[in-house]
């Protein structure tokens, strides 16, 4: 006897990883491990963590704002990409919302 809900529900199999994208997972976890702890500690000791807890609780800061607005001025025209780069990280690993 058949279920009415059967023919709606659609299965997907799970995909299935080649050797190649096992060792690609795996070389990501790993590279991940090694640059947390230390993104982590550059984003303290620049007091980019500092400067956003600053912020109002609604405001939302660009990489720009929090670049412009860190104690010490960066001169790389490149910061706030490299510290977008940073906040996504930080917030990959729920440090940041």
């Amino acid at each position: 006897m058949s279920n009415h809900l059967q023919g709606s529900l659609t299965t997907y199999p799970k995909p299935v990883l080649t050797d190649e994208k096992m060792v690609s997972l795996q070389a990501e976890s790993i590279v991940n491990t090694v640059a947390f702890p230390m993104v982590l500690k550059a984003a303290l000791e620049l007091g980019v963590i500092d400067t956003i807890a600053a912020a109002c609780k609604d405001v939302w800061l660009s990489p720009s704002e929090i670049a412009l607005s860190l104690p010490t001025k960066p001169t790389n025209p490149d910061a706030p990409v490299l510290l977008d780069r940073v906040l996504r990280l930080l917030v990959s690993h729920s440090i940041l919302k």
